[in-house]
């Protein structure tokens, strides 16, 4: 879930914020969603020159991308590590009540 929060929840909260800024006169500052997504894996968060930001400044906004990449990395780990060894841990349990009911 905290991935989805991180990565989905980001994604809504620049479009909300996109939609409530108006861009007349300036369209071709208007950041693009899907780019702004993909640079902040590739790009480091990183906002082109040519965009505005959509978070504060282009360094907040660069801190905010970061912080959630850092979650989403951590997250993908945390998701993976625990069922395994839970299952080692059950299996072992398992093998250890076979091997008492035999003696």
């Amino acid at each position: 879930m905290i991935l989805l929060l991180v990565l989905f929840g980001y994604m809504d909260v620049m479009i909300i914020i996109k939609w409530l800024n108006d861009f007349k006169g300036v369209e071709s500052t208007a950041p693009s969603i899907v780019t702004n997504m993909i640079d902040v894996f590739l790009g480091g968060g990183v906002v082109p020159m040519e965009n505005r930001p959509l978070i504060g400044d282009r360094d907040t906004q660069q801190k905010v991308s970061v912080i959630f990449v850092l979650i989403a990395l951590i997250t993908i780990p945390w998701m993976l590590v625990p069922k395994p060894f839970l299952e080692y841990k059950k299996l072992q349990k398992s093998l250890k009540a076979q091997s008492t009911a035999c003696s």
